[in-house]
């Protein structure tokens, strides 16, 4: 049987890239990527985008030894990237990117989802939409920057599961959760809208910036002890 590899990266956003820099690595992208790019707004965002959509292709090109001008990325009807045309493939990739970071995820056998957010002041009443009763409590009984962490700490990780599963926000946060008692013991477990625990899916939570939270979810074990830092020139290059 072989052994299932699981890959993280990251990679900082840095600086601006200047307009012949920006037009440069667009091009080495598909068309429809290119323009999805370009819709965004801020520059902050174009710029995660391009190497959201870079660091996906030195992933999956790497891993196939195949050119990254090769891959088709293509989209499900809810927006999840999958790799077309690898038919005896059976891995998964996912990215995400906030802020000043990209983060991305590779494993070569079923599926990941990742997710990356900067911590930014929130309202908890937006937890009502987010978070079962039990997180909730949790929740409500820390208080300043404990708490707007550990929001962020369920976030990431819920984030990750429905990228995972391919579902995106169709599906509620608030029909799945996870088990507090663990947490506190450094155990994740999710549990379903029943609360019945769901053993399957593993979880694993990254310290890279203090002033983020990172998190994967796969339904694969052996999830990797830490992320691997990319500079900007790997990935662009």
């Amino acid at each position: 049987m072989t052994l299932t590899t699981i890959q993280l990266f990251a990679v900082h956003r840095g600086a601006q890239l200047t307009d012949a820099q920006l037009q440069q690595s667009l091009q080495t992208l598909p068309l429809e990527d290119q323009q999805r790019i370009l819709r965004y707004r801020r520059w902050e965002d174009r710029q995660s985008g391009l190497l959201a959509a870079k660091l996906a292709r030195k992933m999956l090109s790497e891993e196939l030894s195949v050119p990254a001008s090769d891959l088709q990325i293509r989209r499900t009807e809810l927006g999840r990237p999958y790799l077309h045309g690898f038919a005896d493939w059976q891995g998964d990739f996912n990215v995400s990117h906030s802020g000043d970071w990209v983060f991305g995820g590779i494993t070569t056998q079923g599926v990941l989802g990742v997710d990356v957010e900067g911590l930014r002041e929130i309202e908890m009443e937006v937890s009502k939409h987010c978070y079962c009763p039990e997180e909730r409590d949790e929740l409500y009984s820390l208080g300043g920057a404990e708490q707007n962490a550990f929001f962020y700490v369920l976030w990431t990780m819920k984030e990750a599961y429905i990228k995972a599963i391919g579902t995106g926000l169709s599906t509620p946060l608030t029909s799945f959760g996870f088990d507090i008692p663990s947490l506190k013991e450094g155990k994740i477990l999710l549990k379903d809208d029943q609360g019945v625990p769901q053993p399957q899916w593993h979880f694993q939570r990254y310290d890279v910036d203090d002033a983020y939270r990172f998190a994967i979810c796969s339904d694969q074990e052996n999830l990797p002890g830490s992320i691997t830092l990319l500079t900007r020139d790997e990935v662009l290059n």
